[in-house]
C-alpha cells in the first residue's frame, strides 16, 4: 500500500515528467527521430530490406526450415541496424569542428555533437541487444530443427 506522502510525490513528479508543453517544444521534440533516421525500421527502406534479405539468405546457409529463416533474418536486421549506427556515428566525427578558438557558439556546438554521439551509443547498445537475442533464438532454433541429420540420439 503506497502511502499518502509518497502518493503525493509521485503525482507531483509525473506532472512534471509528462513531456514539452510549450509549441515551440513540442515542435522540437516532433523532430527528434528525424534527426539521423535510425528510428526507422531497416524494412521501411527498400536499399536496407534488399541488404537485410541478402544477409539473411547467408546467414540461414540455404536452410529451407521457416524458424531458422525467420531467426537469420531477425539476426540480418540487427546486424544492419548496428552497421547503420555506426556510419551514422562516424559520420557524426568526421563532421569539421566548428570555429578555431573556444567560443560560446563553439563550445555549444560541441556540447550537441557530444550529446548526438551519446545518443547514437545508446541507438548502438540497443541494436548490439537485439542482434544477441536474435543469434541465441537462431542458435536455439538450429539446434531444435526437426530433420533427423540433426536430431539427437535418445
Amino acid at each position: 500500500m503506497t502511502v499518502p506522502r509518497q502518493l503525493t510525490a509521485n503525482r507531483r513528479n509525473a506532472r512534471r515528467s509528462t513531456g514539452p508543453r510549450t509549441a515551440s517544444g513540442k515542435r522540437s521534440a516532433a523532430v527528434n527521430a528525424l534527426r539521423h533516421g535510425l528510428s526507422i525500421p531497416v524494412f521501411a527502406d527498400a536499399a536496407l530490406a534488399t541488404e537485410v534479405a541478402e544477409l539473411a539468405e547467408r546467414i540461414a546457409n540455404g536452410s529451407a526450415d521457416p524458424e531458422v529463416r525467420q531467426r537469420a533474418r531477425d539476426v540480418a536486421a540487427a546486424q544492419v541496424d548496428v552497421e547503420r549506427v555506426r556510419q551514422a556515428r562516424h559520420a557524426a566525427i568526421a563532421r569539421p569542428a566548428p570555429g578555431a578558438s573556444i567560443t560560446e557558439d563553439r563550445s555549444e556546438a560541441m556540447r550537441e555533437q557530444i550529446q548526438e554521439l551519446w545518443a547514437l551509443d545508446r541507438y548502438e547498445r540497443r541494436a548490439m541487444s537485439r542482434r544477441k537475442s536474435a543469434i541465441t533464438a537462431l542458435q536455439i532454433a538450429r539446434f531444435c530443427r526437426t530433420d533427423d541429420e540433426l536430431k539427437v540420439p535418445a
